[in-house]
């Protein structure tokens, strides 16, 4: 089975909910001081996978 859609959140705290709602995805401006833009010479896609258990099994996911 290879399912490619989307992402899934079965139980999310309320804490978490009320901590980041106020919070913008991306700062409107990126910061300058400390900071240099480089060149990417080379580049290849992260890929993380991990096994969870969930209300309706035991699921293999696959991040790319």
């Amino acid at each position: 089975m290879s399912v490619a859609d989307g992402i899934y959140i079965e139980d999310l705290p309320e804490e978490l909910k009320k901590a980041v709602a106020d919070k913008p995805l991306l700062p409107s401006t990126l910061p300058t001081d400390g900071w240099e833009l480089v060149d990417i010479a080379e580049q290849e896609p992260a890929a993380a996978e991990t096994a969870i258990e969930a209300s309706r099994g035991r699921f293999n996911v696959r991040a790319v």
